[in-house]
């Protein structure tokens, strides 16, 4: 008797721990509860008939409504969390991670986001010295204090930090960027690094698998993007292998892979990293399933693009997926030189 009274307050009130339902008064038989349609639904007779409640539970916890309630309140992100950041859990990745980027005593290598220092202690074993990149302001002190003298601990965003002063600092022609980039800045972080290439002889970077794909592909495949196009012009792209998501904690949604940019000598071609070609080839890719064609009309006259296609061969349909980084840049030259 007391739980069909606690029941019919609930269901007529319209309120459960201060949350409105879809339903009213007339929700319950003034008699007697009505049994329901189905999990999760209004009961049979009210006014809105069987509709899927607001926040679906079973009908055994209307009665422990606090409960209830507390299995719907979305967990609080953690700062790493927030962050996009997933540690690197697995020591047999974590060695194979040190192998590839092989540190020597004459190296200075900047790690992006440091973490908990796990890659951080395991560079500086080798290296000349390991300048740690980390973000979030709590795990400065223990990264301080752990690390050997070889190791520097900034704290600072990675995208807002001045590489040329790090290297003027250090000393070296060229500086060695690494770290397990978090997934919220790797297309950011890449670009810097195509802004300030002549900083770095080389980049090893933990990235989604999705993003490493677009930095290697080549002309035909869907992953074949503008950044891919710049990076590997300025640089020999490489994936060395890839990462399962049990390798971290949390785990992600996705695969990630090691990539590595190693500075070519000299770039495939002089210019290809500079503004106008950049603006070249967002608006070649800006709507990928158009022909190359419409997407340059509005920056060249039709005669000009007829011009520049019969030089290079170019049929009028092609997409910009379809034609080589060679093509793509001969045609921005003949185009816009």
């Amino acid at each position: 008797m007391k739980r069909r009274i606690f029941l019919k307050r609930i269901f007529s009130s319209g309120k459960i721990q201060g949350k409105l339902y879809p339903f009213g008064p007339r929700s319950v038989n003034r008699r007697r509860p009505l049994p329901l349609r189905a999990r999760g639904t209004v009961p049979i007779g009210s006014p809105m008939g069987a509709v899927p409640l607001l926040y679906p539970f079973p009908f055994r916890f209307i009665a422990r409504p606090k409960n209830a309630m507390m299995s719907l309140v979305p967990m609080k992100k953690s700062r790493r969390h927030a962050l996009g950041q997933h540690v690197l859990a697995s020591p047999a990745v974590l060695r194979k991670i040190v192998s590839v980027i092989d540190p020597k005593p004459d190296d200075v290598l900047v790690e992006v986001g440091a973490g908990r220092g796990a890659l951080t202690a395991a560079l500086a074993e080798t290296a000349g010295r390991v300048i740690a990149v980390e973000k979030d302001e709590r795990l400065i002190p223990a990264l301080t204090h752990d690390m050997p003298a070889n190791v520097e601990v900034v704290h600072a965003d990675i995208l807002s930090v001045d590489f040329r002063e790090l290297r003027r600092q250090a000393g070296v022609p060229a500086l060695r960027i690494v770290g397990n980039i978090p997934y919220s800045i790797s297309t950011p972080l890449l670009f810097r690094v195509l802004d300030d290439r002549e900083l770095f002889s080389d980049c090893v970077f933990l990235l989604q698998k999705e993003v490493t794909a677009r930095v290697t592909a080549g002309s035909g495949s869907k992953s074949y993007a503008p950044l891919g196009i710049l990076l590997q012009n300025e640089f020999e792209a490489r994936v060395a292998f890839t990462v399962a998501p049990g390798s971290f904690s949390p785990p992600p949604k996705v695969q990630s892979a090691l990539l590595t940019l190693r500075r070519r000598l000299v770039p495939l071609h002089t210019g290809a990293a500079d503004e106008p070609y950049r603006a070249f080839l967002r608006a070649a890719f800006a709507e990928r399933r158009k022909m190359l064609w419409n997407n340059l009309a509005h920056r060249s006259t039709p005669a000009t693009l007829t011009a520049a296609y019969a030089v290079h061969g170019i049929v009028r349909n092609a997409r910009a997926e379809e034609l080589s980084a060679d093509v793509l840049f001969a045609l921005f030259r003949s185009l816009y030189s």
